[in-house]
């Protein structure tokens, strides 16, 4: 099907975004598979935006942790479109597993997202913030022991995505519903806290269902992330009020009444995961609930 940068072989088409073309190809030396995201050609005219991605792609070659998906080359084609290629994960994703599965028993919820927690602990602790965290970034692949295996992916994608969609309105940085407060506003300095309330919007997600907030469009989505407080589990769940806490803290409009890191998110979840005998019992508490009340979140009407 042809070559990219005279090295990766095609192999087929994995998906097109608003960035660019993700490919799966072979390296025609290394026999190696990878994921190749080839971006838009609009980003070759910005010479300040190529010094910025040269730069964080220099830094994501060099961050290496089991639960990402390594970035193992990046670079310029001979025809003008620039390129990351990625290590290749042949798996579910999150998204799917809530799909197919819809409410996550506690103790699994918890355990998903202490792995995402730690694979962000160590990302932020090199400076990079990944600002697009959502359950179709996270993907799942069979260790030697037939375990899922988590992995979270995309890592620096959205700084593209910052320069592709430059002024326009709709489309920010990030994805609507797992878009923190200050994403939704447009604000630039956005820090890894972003990521926490991203995180705590997936937590919310395995829990329920559902998405805290989601409405007709995308303008009316990112107003309820500024306006609007998150559906308390009592209402509608069997869930203890410990976690709503955890989980509302993370969904804190104002970043500053965020947990301060990844590392501290993780810490009160622990909890959770030490009383594993528990997890049986509220399963069936979460699916009787499930049948008894139907799902309400914070919506926007139509008009």
């Amino acid at each position: 099907m042809g070559l990219i940068a005279d090295k990766y072989e095609i192999i087929t088409e994995l998906g097109v975004g608003g960035t660019g073309t993700v490919f799966l190809v072979r390296h025609v030396d290394l026999g190696v598979n990878y994921a190749l995201k080839l971006l838009n050609h609009s980003v070759s005219e910005d010479s300040r935006f190529i010094e910025s991605f040269k730069k964080e792609a220099e830094t994501l070659l060099r961050f290496s942790h089991p639960g990402v998906t390594q970035l193992r080359d990046f670079g310029k084609t001979s025809d003008g479109f620039y390129y990351l290629a990625m290590d290749y994960v042949d798996g579910p994703s999150l998204k799917d597993k809530i799909e197919k599965e819809g409410q996550h028993s506690l103790g699994e919820s918890v355990r998903i997202v202490s792995d995402i927690l730690l694979v962000l602990q160590a990302a932020h602790s090199q400076g990079i913030v990944h600002r697009d965290i959502k359950p179709a970034n996270i993907l799942f692949e069979k260790d030697l022991g037939g375990n899922d295996r988590l992995k979270v992916v995309d890592f620096g994608t959205a700084q593209i995505k910052q320069h592709l969609e430059q002024g326009d309105e709709i489309e920010v940085v990030g994805t609507p519903c797992y878009m923190s407060p200050e994403q939704a506003a447009g604000e630039p300095d956005i820090d890894a806290r972003s990521d926490i309330y991203a995180v705590g919007v997936v937590l919310y997600e395995l829990l329920t269902g559902h998405v805290p907030f989601e409405a007709a469009s995308v303008v009316q989505t990112l107003l309820l992330h500024l306006t609007e407080e998150p559906i308390p589990f009592a209402e509608r769940f069997a869930l203890p009020k410990k976690i709503e806490e955890i989980v509302f803290r993370a969904l804190s409009k104002n970043r500053k009444d965020r947990y301060s890191s990844a590392q501290e998110f993780f810490q009160v979840l622990q909890f959770f995961n030490a009383e594993s005998d528990f997890n049986e019992r509220e399963r069936s508490q979460l699916q009787s609930s499930q049948k008894a009340n139907p799902v309400a979140r914070r919506s926007m009407p139509l008009s």
